[in-house]
Formats: structure tokens, C-alpha cells, sequence
């Protein structure tokens, strides 16, 4: 009897070290927090254990993101290093207990490549990659990420099922988050103003569009190439204008500067369908060739449209302000069928795109 008791104690010691080894849930979670505290600070810590709002593997990974990213002291380097080693173990532990899925696989492949980036651009001389230097860094990681993702869209894989499409995607959008942010503002979104002029058929008066862009949280490549083609890379050759009036969308064409770049593939968020006064890309991937939906379009352009099984055009921005002005565009006289208007002088011409308080 005597020694059946002692086994048991034995095998629930046992037991006990394993659980220890391998905390589960929340109390992984807190574990992670505690164990970096030292870095971070007692009320830093108080915020990252407050309850979780979302599943457990995006708290997990954001709670070991935040711990990453801390501002450390030179001295404290040791302590960077320990927040990352941390942000693997939270990833290990959430994608062993907590549920997963598609767009929980595309959120952790982010937030640990992200918190992997944030190290290097500190070492680079700072986070917040302000200067020439931390931009050019950026667009670096950017660039490279964009190969690796339209390398992949080339062999056909579904963008958004296939594991390897997944998180190269996650990794290409949390570069070009971090990107957009350090060029353009922290967002969420971005207001712009768009300046047009009517064909002297149309009275060649002037007008104002208002535009804001999705969230970068959701669409951040889509969004960085129309502000890259619009708004940063302007120079002698910009030009753009809407040349086409297809009833269901008045289409432009925009010429940018040398370096300006079309869709590394069709990136799409359910959260901001193909509405009416939303702006999509045109082409497939497509951009930087836009549009204006003047009808609802998800049937259109949404996922499973123009031929393909589950792609969509991506959609990256919407009309806010001078809705009287897009109806009236609806106007414009163009041939029927396909709508493309052959003359340059029947075109509504965009005479300028620029973020608004910018």
C-alpha cells in the first residue's frame, strides 16, 4: 500500500513538472508577461494582463509583441532579445491550445515577423524608423517581401488557404504597415483630396472629390500603392485622368513616376466590399489603374468574379465628400459597350491627389 502511494506521488510530481513545462491558455499568457517584466515595468505589465478582448492566439502573440517592443536602454539589449524568444513561445503555445484559422494563421505570422522587424529597426536607430535612413529600411524589408508573395501568386496557389501563401502575405503586409506608417502617419485611414476638371463638353469646371482609405489594419498593400503612385512618386510624367464611363464604374488610368508599381497580388478584406462610391484597382492583380464603383459591385468585383473562382479586385478606398460630383461624372459622354472614351479631350481629367492636413 505503502508503495503504491509513493508511485503515485511520484507519477502527479511527474505530472505536475509537465504542466509546469507547458503552461496552457491565459496563464501562458501572464507567464510571458511576468517573466519580462524587468524590461518593461510594473504598469506596463498591469496594462498587457488586462482581459483579452480577442482570441487567444491574437492576445498571446500581441501581448508578447508588446513586450518586444518596449523601449529598452542600450544596456537592456539582453532583455529586447528575451521579449522575442518570449513572442515564439506565446506563438507556440497559442497555436497548441488556441483555436486557429486562416485569418488567425495570416494575424500571428504578422505580429511575430513584426516584432522580429521592430528589433532590427531600433538597431537601425529607431523604432519609429523616422529619417531617410529608417524609411529606406523600410522599403527595403518591403521590396523583399513583395518578391517573396508575388513569386508565390505566380504559381496559382490560393493566396489565402495555402500555408506558405498565408505567411508570406502576413509578413509583406506587416512591412508595409510599418512602412505607411512611418511615410504617411500612424492612420487608421487616410483622408485625401482629389481635384479634377470636366471636358469643355461638360462645362470644364472644376471640382473636388473627398476620399479615405481603408484600413491599413486590413488592406495596407492596396493602400500603398495608390498613395505611392498617387501621392508620392508625382513628378514631370504624372498624369491621370477617368477615360472611361462603363455605367457600372468610371475608370482612370494613373501614370506615376518612375518605380510606381501595380498589385503584388489581389489583396482583399470582406470588411470593405465593392460598395458603391468605394475605389477598387483594375486588372488582375491590377493598379495603378483605378476606379469608382457608381453601383454596388460585390457581385462584380468581389471574390469569385471576372472569371476566377476567388479572387477579387482589391478595394482600398471610398468617396466621403463631392458625391454630386461623381453623379454627375456618370455624364460623361462615352461610347456604349465597353465605355473606353477615345479622345483626350472628352476625359475628366485628376489634376491632383494629395493627403488632406498633410
Amino acid at each position: 500500500m505503502s508503495s503504491r502511494r509513493a508511485e503515485g506521488r511520484a507519477a502527479g510530481g511527474r505530472a505536475a513538472g509537465r504542466a509546469a513545462e507547458v503552461p496552457r491558455g491565459r496563464v501562458a499568457a501572464d507567464r510571458v508577461v511576468r517573466a519580462a517584466a524587468p524590461a518593461v515595468g510594473a504598469s506596463s505589465l498591469a496594462t498587457m494582463t488586462a482581459p483579452p478582448r480577442r482570441c487567444l492566439v491574437t492576445e498571446n502573440l500581441r501581448t508578447a509583441t508588446r513586450l518586444q517592443g518596449a523601449k529598452v536602454s542600450s544596456g537592456q539589449w539582453q532583455n529586447r532579445t528575451m521579449a522575442r524568444q518570449l513572442a515564439v513561445l506565446a506563438l507556440a503555445v497559442s497555436t497548441t491550445y488556441g483555436a486557429w484559422g486562416p485569418r488567425e494563421a495570416l494575424v500571428a505570422h504578422e505580429i511575430v515577423h513584426e516584432a522580429s522587424h521592430e528589433a532590427e529597426a531600433s538597431a537601425a536607430g529607431g523604432a519609429d524608423a523616422h529619417g531617410e535612413a529608417g524609411l529606406a529600411h523600410l522599403q527595403a524589408v518591403v521590396d523583399d517581401e513583395r518578391a517573396t508573395v508575388a513569386k508565390i501568386k505566380k504559381t496559382g496557389v490560393d493566396m489565402y488557404k495555402d500555408a506558405g501563401a498565408v505567411a508570406a502575405v502576413g509578413r509583406f503586409q506587416a512591412a508595409t504597415r510599418r512602412l505607411l506608417e512611418a511615410r504617411f502617419g500612424p492612420g487608421p485611414s487616410y483622408r485625401l483630396e482629389m481635384r479634377v476638371t470636366f471636358p469643355e463638353s461638360m462645362g470644364g469646371d472644376a471640382a473636388v472629390i473627398e476620399l479615405e482609405t481603408a484600413p491599413i489594419a486590413w488592406m495596407p498593400h492596396a493602400v500603398y500603392v495608390f498613395l505611392d503612385a498617387a501621392v508620392t512618386r508625382k513628378g514631370p510624367k504624372w498624369s491621370a485622368a477617368f477615360h472611361r464611363n462603363a455605367g457600372h464604374v468610371l475608370q482612370a488610368f494613373l501614370r506615376a513616376g518612375p518605380g510606381a508599381m501595380g498589385l503584388a497580388f489581389q489583396e482583399y478584406d470582406a470588411r470593405f466590399p465593392h460598395e458603391k462610391y468605394t475605389l477598387g484597382f483594375a486588372g488582375r492583380p491590377g493598379g495603378p489603374e483605378f476606379y469608382i464603383s457608381t453601383v454596388d459591385n460585390v457581385a462584380n468585383h468581389g471574390p469569385g468574379s471576372q472569371g476566377s473562382k476567388t479572387e477579387a479586385d482589391s478595394c482600398f478606398a471610398r468617396v466621403v465628400g463631392g458625391f454630386d460630383v461623381v453623379e454627375r461624372m456618370r455624364k460623361q459622354p462615352a461610347p456604349k459597350g465597353m465605355g473606353f472614351i477615345n479622345d483626350p479631350a472628352g476625359y475628366v481629367a485628376i489634376d491632383d491627389i494629395f493627403l488632406k492636413d498633410a
